[in-house]
C-alpha cells in the first residue's frame, strides 16, 4: 500500500533562530509504521504523519503526547446532548465515531429487487434476516464508523465536515451529523448512547 504524500510548502520556523527558552507548538496527524519492543532496554516506534515523513520516537513521548482513536480507558454513557457536546467540544483531534447515516428510500427498491433476484434468497431464513437488515438500514440509515478529525464548524445543519483519517488520496471529507452519533472515542473516553 503506498501512501500519498503532500509536498511541504515551507518550514514552520527556522531552526538557526531557535534558543533556550523558545516557546512552540505543533499539531500533527498521522499514523504508527511499526513498534520495535527492545532498542538498547527501552522500545521505538516509528510514526508517519500526513506528508509522509517517518521519525522513531520513544514510547514514552508517544504516551505523554498521543491520544488514539481506538484506546480509552474508561466508557461514559451519556445523552444525545453530552454526546453532541463530546464530539463538537473536541476540535482536531482523532476520534472513532459510529453513526447512521442518512436514510435513502431510493436504495430500498434496488436492494429489495436485488434480493428478489434470487429465487432462494426470499424463502430462506438468509434471505430474510438480509430483507430486515435491507429495511432498516433504507428507514434508520446505514451505521458507519470513521477514524477522523474535524475543525468545530458546524454546517446550518448541525453537521460537522470530517476528514476520514483512513482514506490517503482523493476525497477525504465527509459530513457526519454529530446528533446521529451512537458510539465515539475520543481522548482516551469511550461515549456511549444510553438505551
Amino acid at each position: 500500500m503506498t501512501t500519498a504524500t503532500v509536498p511541504i510548502v515551507s518550514n514552520k520556523c527556522d531552526a538557526s533562530k531557535l534558543k533556550p527558552g523558545t516557546k512552540f507548538s505543533r499539531i500533527s496527524y498521522g499514523e504508527i509504521v511499526s513498534v520495535s519492543q527492545q532498542v538498547l532496554g527501552e522500545g521505538q516506534v516509528t510514526v508517519r504523519n500526513e506528508a509522509g515523513e517517518e521519525w522513531t520516537i520513544s514510547p514514552h513521548l508517544v504516551e505523554a503526547e498521543f491520544f488514539t482513536p481506538d484506546q480509552f480507558t474508561k466508557i461514559k454513557e451519556v445523552n444525545r446532548t453530552e454526546m453532541v457536546k463530546a464530539i463538537v467540544g473536541n476540535p482536531r483531534l482523532v476520534m472513532t465515531v459510529t453513526f447512521k447515516k442518512q436514510a435513502d428510500p431510493k436504495n430500498l427498491k434496488y436492494a429489495v429487487l436485488e434480493l428478489l433476484d434470487d429465487e432462494k434468497a426470499g424463502r430462506t431464513r438468509p434471505g430474510i434476516r438480509k430483507l430486515g437488515t435491507i429495511l432498516k438500514e433504507a428507514t434508520e440509515g446505514m451505521t458507519r464508523v470513521m477514524v477522523g478529525r474535524h475543525n468545530g464548524i458546524q454546517d446550518e445543519y448541525g453537521r460537522l465536515l470530517f476528514i476520514d483519517m483512513t482514506i490517503t488520496s482523493g476525497m477525504r471529507l465527509r459530513q457526519v451529523d454529530p446528533r446521529t452519533v451512537e458510539k465515539a472515542i475520543i481522548a482516551n473516553t469511550k461515549f456511549v448512547l444510553k438505551p
